[in-house]
């Protein structure tokens, strides 16, 4: 502890940074999976001067970001550290100098040829100590920020087979860590997780409605105070900043279409306070660490949770309380699947078929792709949909944690004190897949209009398709609109419905069609349970469940507690609630959806029925 007062200015250890820096510098391959602001980098720059003071042994630390790299080596440098980040504007060392941190980029380490003789000379003499690889969840392409370099780190074991790796990320679920370890030809590492619980920030899923939203939100919860909007498109991020400049809120764009030097120049204000509100794709996010962001809010979804984990983890990391907001849409599959699972860049293809082995077509390379987005995303969607189980529960659990709800202390909408029941939707379910069932394929009717017959809405569009006529209509009157939309939503999540898109006129259009389990769902007797959280006043500052994000309520919602939002629950007949599991299935979303649900349904075991 002396050595590190001295240096760092530490009075403790942080939870396992201690083990963690015994493990390298005994010479063992470590990873580390830490949250944002746990203290990862310790865990590396304390033994990398250690043993430059002890023995002269240089430690290599590779960086996504040249950004990040100069923060870095100046706040080292500022301890009187002896630091050099191979960027751009310093291309030179010998290894002669010994630094005790030398930060490169992956591309720099695969692709300069004057870095490999230096490093091999330091590894011929015993002076190269470790590598640290940083954001390591990159080398992964089931991760939110793959980046092709980091496929060829690789070659440091080759190369470097007695120096130990070690791997740090501040999120991983069980797939990206298997990649990882391999990736990187990891030899028994040594795997340290820290629960990635943020105690300080809120989460909630608010109603998405339109731009105006976002900018009452900022002004009425977050004025003059730093934070970041993430949208999923280019243009979106410049409207969006536009929107927000024009209504006094200092507002830039950020993402990977702006040229190097505006970039700067914008991650330059933002830190300066300069402007308050960075509207960003997920360009901006490695390596980002401003402490006093008040607010992370996502206007439209994200690829998957631990994208979702990610991005939000810029929030809060001075330890005050912080919100994050994940707007929903009105429909999930028409928002998730074309943005998160059908747009591909060129480089995104690029990767795909340059990963893929050679005896694979680039028609199955991208079709396994689509599938591997495609379940990324539902997991969106179900915590998106999820109203009565804690969203710490749910984010933690998708990285193997087990968190109990009470932990939580109302941190989270799900957990704000609002009782909760339950009301068996069964029957209005089978009418709703009957009454789906019984148009032709061919009939292009849309999920708003099933609603309306199902609900018995006497309209133009009703009688269009004859639907005044079908034996379900009116069935489900009692429904309000507002669940009437959840059941439908459910219905599709599961697979008992389906959506067509079809494209007129440059639009894509949405048609509502029986899906793969619709028979399955009528012949099982499946059961629905439909879980409400009774409205009654929000937590101050805070909008109130069935509100958009500004504070507004949407417009065809009604007051009594059978309009609340729920969320339904799938059982077999005889009310017998889904066996749990161990852990959630990988790679049979598709086949059996209902299994999804098995996990949450443990957790619901404390739900007041």
């Amino acid at each position: 502890m002396a050595f590190g007062e001295r240096v760092f200015r530490l009075d403790r250890f942080r939870e396992n940074q201690l083990d963690i820096i015994a493990e390298t510098i005994a010479g063992r391959d470590t990873v580390v999976l830490m949250s944002t602001g746990a203290g990862k980098s310790l865990c590396f720059q304390l033994p990398a001067v250690y043993e430059s003071e002890r023995n002269g042994r240089v430690t290599i630390v590779v960086s996504p970001l040249v950004a990040l790299i100069r923060d870095q080596v100046d706040a080292l440098k500022a301890k009187g550290v002896h630091a050099i980040g191979l960027t751009p504007d310093n291309q030179e060392w010998l290894p002669v100098s010994k630094p005790a941190l030398v930060y490169v980029t992956p591309e720099k380490l695969c692709k300069s040829s004057f870095l490999r003789d230096a490093l091999s000379h330091l590894y011929r003499d015993g002076n190269l100590a470790r590598f640290a690889i940083d954001e390591a969840h990159c080398i992964s392409t089931w991760g939110h920020d793959f980046r092709d370099s980091y496929r060829g780190l690789n070659t440091i074991r080759t190369n470097f087979p007695d120096v130990p790796i070690m791997a740090l990320t501040g999120t991983a679920d069980s797939e990206i860590l298997e990649d990882i370890v391999r990736g990187l030809k990891l030899e028994r590492p040594k795997i340290v997780q820290q629960s990635f619980n943020r105690p300080n920030l809120h989460y909630s899923v608010e109603a998405k409605r339109n731009e105006d939203d976002v900018v009452e939100f900022i002004q009425n919860r977050h004025s003059n105070e730093r934070g970041i909007v993430y949208c999923t498109r280019q243009r979106a991020c410049t409207h969006m900043a536009e929107r927000l400049t024009k209504n006094g809120i200092h507002a830039r764009p950020y993402h990977a279409g702006l040229d190097v030097k505006t970039l700067a120049s914008v991650h330059s204000a933002w830190k300066t306070g300069e402007i308050y509100v960075i509207v960003a794709t997920v360009a901006f996010g490695l390596g980002i660490d401003q402490p006093d962001v008040r607010f992370v809010l996502h206007y439209d979804l994200p690829k998957s949770l631990s994208n979702y984990y990610q991005e939000t983890g810029r929030a809060g990391r001075d330890g005050f309380p912080a919100e994050c907001v994940l707007c929903k849409p009105p429909s999930h599959s028409t928002e998730v699947l074309p943005h998160s699972i059908l747009d591909y860049r060129f480089q995104d293809l690029k990767n795909i078929l340059d990963l893929e082995p050679s005896n694979r077509s680039p028609e199955e390379s991208l079709v396994e792709s689509r599938a591997r987005r495609e379940n990324a995303a539902r997991p969106v969607v179900r915590y998106c949909e999820e109203k009565a189980v804690c969203r710490r529960v749910q984010l933690l659990h998708h990285f193997g944690e087990d968190f109990e709800e009470e932990n939580c202390k109302g941190h989270c909408d799900n957990c704000s004190g609002y009782p909760v029941s339950r009301r068996d939707l069964s029957r209005e379910a089978r009418s709703a897949v009957n009454l789906v069932k019984s148009f032709n394929f061919r009939d292009n009717i849309t999920v708003k209009q099933f609603i309306a017959i199902l609900r018995g809405s006497d309209t133009t569009e009703t009688r269009k398709y004859q639907g005044t006529l079908k034996p379900e209509y009116g069935s489900g009157q009692e429904l309000s609109l507002d669940i009437a939309e959840m059941l439908f939503d459910r219905l599709l999540y599961l697979e008992v419905f389906m959506e067509k898109r079809v494209e007129m006129a440059g639009h894509h259009h949405y048609y509502l069609k029986p899906g793969l389990r619709a028979n399955d769902f009528l012949a099982q007797n499946w059961k629905l349970d439909l879980t409400f959280k009774d409205r009654t006043p929000a937590p101050a500052g805070k909008a109130q469940r069935g509100q958009t994000i500004s504070g507004h309520k949407r417009s065809h919602e009604v007051e009594n507690d059978e309009g609340s939002r729920g969320e339904p629950t799938i059982s077999r007949a005889n009310s017998q609630e889904i066996s749990t599991a161990d852990d959630p299935p990988r790679g049979c979303d598709r086949e059996d959806p209902v299994k999804l649900y098995r996990k949450l349904t443990a957790h619901r075991k404390k739900v007041t029925v």
